[in-house]
């Protein structure tokens, strides 16, 4: 547990959802994402929540009985599974928007802004994360009776002491093993230092054959990095070019 966090991080432009924590680094590599916007985090306390053994819960999260129709229908179905093995939550929050500037080579420097500095521009200019400064902002706050929940802070507030800020997301696969000669393995591939997939294998009952058995690996991925998860907001699901792609990495 960390007693005080600070952090700056940046904002997908599309889904205004968290993208990348950049820590308290003093320049940061420009974004790939057009548009993209940063924030500034200050709370008390940030504390992390993990499974001491992600694939020892999973294994028994899908040999539960009650998993068994859903899994069953993910398989068949081709659908994305993503388990959350860990998670960021900070306590008593305060989010500010933040100013990036061009550093050169790429890179950009990125700080908290106050409100006033905003208000109190002598020009109507957007800066690298879009934030409008000078008249245009005034004749906005002047629209919302001058008032705003305090300096440089979201329009949203989240209500609550405690805020989920990040988490830990693996991918999961859900195959139909028809034959057991061709059951999906990957001993030799790693991601990020880890066995790409590790396997489970169970059976289920299928009811709508008459209770049939029929066979399901199932695989638990290393983590997404950061980037990744970002995509998972973009798309809200994974492309149908995946899809296809699913035989031919799950026997790599």
């Amino acid at each position: 547990m960390t007693a005080y966090y600070k952090d700056v991080a940046t904002i997908s432009p599309s889904t205004g959802n968290f993208v990348r924590s950049l820590g308290g680094a003093a320049l940061i590599r420009r974004p790939r994402r057009q548009g993209t916007r940063f924030c500034s985090i200050s709370a008390e306390k940030s504390s992390v929540r993990a499974l001491k053994d992600p694939f020892g819960a999973f294994e028994k999260t899908v040999r539960a009985p009650e998993a068994s129709a859903w899994l069953l229908r993910a398989a068949e179905q081709h659908k994305p599974v993503y388990w959350v093995a860990a998670v960021r939550e900070v306590t008593n929050a305060s989010y500010a928007h933040a100013v990036a500037n061009d550093a050169g080579n790429g890179l950009l420097s990125v700080r908290r802004t106050s409100f006033s500095e905003q208000q109190h521009a002598l020009e109507a200019e957007e800066d690298e994360n879009g934030d409008v400064d000078g008249e245009a902002m005034r004749r906005k706050m002047q629209a919302r009776g001058g008032h705003r929940r305090r300096d440089s802070a979201f329009e949203e507030p989240t209500f609550t002491k405690t805020d989920v800020l990040g988490a830990e997301i693996r991918e999961c696969r859900v195959k139909l093993v028809k034959d057991a000669a061709m059951s999906p393995s990957s001993p030799n591939a790693t991601r990020g230092g880890m066995p790409r997939w590790r396997w489970s294998y169970i059976s289920v009952r299928d009811e709508r054959k008459g209770g049939e058995e029929v066979q399901l690996a199932v695989g638990l991925g290393a983590p997404l990095d950061q980037e990744e998860v970002a995509d998972l907001w973009e798309e809200g699901n994974i492309d149908e070019e995946e899809e296809e792609e699913w035989e031919e990495e799950d026997d790599e």
